[in-house]
């Protein structure tokens, strides 16, 4: 159960952190455009989202897996476990955000 517990987060963990460096350099590029286009605008927005998403996926899975594993027992999870309903339905909201935006960037084109 250690073992697999801890590959599990690791390679969530990484992924979210590959992730989250992509979209903070995808952003910073971005911002540094001088042009101001509808694309470039919903590009930004389509990275700020994704970028959410994985945040809330390391602080709602990760996070707490990483006490259960360790089996901590005065952890951050014990706090965040109240929060994970409302942390699922905020991470659903960011995906179906990023997802209208792509549907945009597919008009726009």
């Amino acid at each position: 159960m250690y073992i697999s517990g801890m590959v599990s987060v690791v390679v969530l963990a990484s992924l979210c952190l590959v992730g989250l460096t992509g979209n903070c350099l995808t952003v910073a590029v971005l911002i540094g455009y001088k042009s101001r286009t509808p694309l470039v605008h919903l590009l930004l927005a389509l990275a700020v989202t994704d970028a959410a998403l994985l945040l809330s996926i390391v602080v709602r899975d990760c996070i707490p897996d990483v006490c259960a594993v360790l089996m901590a027992r005065n952890c951050l999870a014990s706090v965040l476990w109240h929060d994970r309903v409302w942390l699922w339905q905020t991470a659903c909201l960011i995906q179906t955000a990023g997802s209208w935006i792509l549907v945009l960037i597919t008009l726009d084109r």
